[in-house]
């Protein structure tokens, strides 16, 4: 599965430990609020985030599919 700059990067936040809430504040600077929301929707229906609690976190898929794209470059931060 492809992964846009915005879901990487929601994941990447989320596997940090960063609130939804958070994650939206940061990436308000580049992405609308919508923009974000939508990738959180496609994260969701696609299984790679999960609720949890009163927020959500990555899946065991979302966690393979972060590691997947991140490849040899793992650890850094795109864009």
């Amino acid at each position: 599965m492809g992964l846009t700059t915005l879901q990487t990067r929601i994941l990447q936040k989320l596997a940090d430990g960063w609130s939804v809430a958070d994650i939206q504040e940061s990436l308000g600077g580049s992405w609308t609020k919508q923009e974000v929301a939508d990738a959180l929707g496609f994260l969701l229906e696609g299984k790679l985030v999960e609720p949890s609690g009163n927020g959500i976190r990555l899946s065991p898929p979302g966690e393979d599919a972060l590691r997947a794209h991140s490849g040899p470059t793992a650890g850094h931060t795109l864009g």
